[in-house]
């Protein structure tokens, strides 16, 4: 019968010279694990597009996930997410690249798929900000966040990019780590949530440039935009947009 070897437990041991230098790196690491973690925790609750708040007062988060919310989304064409976590409803509305309105802070008017550029030509860019400025003063309503979708997303429209939203987040993160947005990784994560459970009848939407409240307008350089009645276009905002106070 063959014999079993026995199996020796070898001990490293430390050169008492070099055991403080050791002990140090082995604290170096540790500490460089715990900040990391810091690190993390706090850029998940951080704007996940930083550029896109240097232009406002604050960085703090904009939807605490409980809250009716406004959303810019910039894809294809320009689009307002108004979903409502009470009701749990969701109405998106398109605003047409050629929606021609005067814009606030004296720039003129200017057709809505032009704005997002003329914001990011002045130093520093104030794309997203401008943006959700305009837009919030062509509906009278607030808007709370801004999300403009990736290269490879720029050209669907409201209705796929709203159907990718509605996907499992856990299977959604790639989309959402893709878009630049004023809201953080966790509000993208959490509105992803809510959209995704949403049933069918709960979402409407909307399109200004096939309503009444938009007219075909030529401009003096022979370009042909869509004229907005100001008090037209507030009062059908009031009317199918939740008003968050």
């Amino acid at each position: 019968m063959a014999k079993k070897k026995s199996v020796k437990t070898v001990k490293l041991k430390i050169n008492p010279k070099y055991q403080s230098v050791v002990y140090a790196l082995g604290f170096l690491i540790v500490l460089l694990i715990i900040s990391q973690v810091i690190k993390f925790a706090i850029s998940f609750n951080s704007p996940q597009t930083p550029a896109y708040t240097l232009s406002q007062q604050t960085s703090q988060p904009v939807w605490d996930g409980k809250t009716p919310v406004n959303i810019v989304l910039k894809s294809s064409t320009v689009t307002v997410l108004n979903y409502n976590p009470t009701d749990r409803s969701l109405t998106v509305l398109s605003v047409p690249d050629q929606t021609y309105f005067q814009l606030p802070q004296g720039y003129g008017a200017w057709p809505v798929g032009s704005i997002f550029k003329l914001g990011e030509e002045e130093q520093p860019g104030r794309g997203a900000s401008l943006l959700k400025e305009s837009v919030s003063s062509l509906l009278g309503l607030p808007i709370d966040g801004f999300i403009e979708t990736s290269t490879a997303d720029s050209q669907l429209d409201s209705k796929n990019i709203v159907s990718k939203f509605r996907q499992n987040p856990a299977l959604n993160l790639l989309f959402l780590h893709n878009l630049k947005t004023d809201l953080s990784p966790l509000q993208l994560f959490q509105l992803n949530q809510h959209l995704a459970s949403l049933r069918d009848d709960k979402i409407v939407f909307l399109d200004i440039g096939t309503s009444n409240i938009t007219e075909s307008k030529l401009l003096p350089d022979s370009s042909r935009v869509l004229g907005v009645n100001a008090v037209s276009i507030c009062l059908y905002a009031i009317n199918y947009l939740i008003e968050i106070s």
